[in-house]
């Protein structure tokens, strides 16, 4: 299993520096727009200065310390309103990540959110490349419940592996978390996460039996359908 380290300091410093460095030598103050060029830069600087590495650490720090609780708003949901509930309700109830549909405008609707880590779900391996670039922290294949009422759609083990390969392919240092299906038996369950495992997934994900509804209202409600998640070392 994959660790991660902290993205190198060291070249962010050098470029505040230098961009500050006009600042003490000149006589007179600076302009507004200068300071906010200066700001813009250094802005731009962290954000591409937070490496594949350090995104890794960030998104796998709770599962590695095993008390992750990752809210999942649904991967066929894309109502703003209600991943906006949901998001919200994840950041206040203590949850330490929110899974919403792959969309790039969730993913960044998400971001202003929260400061959690943002997970985005697919059972299509080519969709997560543009909200990883959007920002989304890891990937997720899997949280198939609404395959299985809609379309009554059975995933089977060889289908995951296909596409947990296809995905690490595409994204091989984005965090990947895969989801084993309830309706394979237990000991194919195992197997194929095991499977998972040497294939270099991140974080495996178990599902419950069926879909379910909330019954109480408000945060409680939102947060009452829970799956569990567990690291496999």
């Amino acid at each position: 299993m994959m660790t991660a380290t902290t993205s190198n300091a060291s070249s962010l410093s050098s470029l505040s520096s230098s961009l500050l460095a006009p600042l003490s030598s000149s006589k007179t103050l600076p302009s507004r727009t200068y300071l906010d060029r200066s700001k813009r830069k250094l802005s731009i600087a962290a954000k591409y200065d937070l490496s594949a590495a350090a995104v890794r650490e960030f998104a796998l720090r709770d599962f590695v310390s095993r008390r992750a609780f990752k809210v999942i708003s649904g991967l066929q949901n894309f109502n703003v309103e209600n991943v906006t509930s949901v998001v919200i309700a994840a950041e206040k109830g203590g949850a330490t990540h929110v899974d919403i549909a792959c969309s790039v405008d969730l993913v960044k609707l998400a971001l202003q959110l929260t400061s959690l880590p943002v997970c985005v779900s697919s059972i299509i391996p080519e969709a997560f490349l543009p909200v990883v670039e959007a920002g989304a922290h890891m990937v997720e294949i899997g949280n198939y419940d609404s395959f299985y009422v809609s379309s009554k759609k059975i995933f089977a083990a060889e289908e995951i592996m296909d596409l947990a390969r296809q995905t690490r392919k595409l994204l091989p240092a984005t965090v990947l978390s895969v989801t084993v299906p309830h309706t394979l038996n237990l000991d194919e369950q195992v197997k194929l996460a095991e499977m998972l495992e040497d294939e270099g997934v991140d974080v495996i994900q178990t599902e419950g039996g069926t879909s379910s509804s909330p019954v109480k209202p408000g945060v409680q409600g939102l947060m009452e359908k829970l799956h569990i998640l567990f690291l496999e070392q």
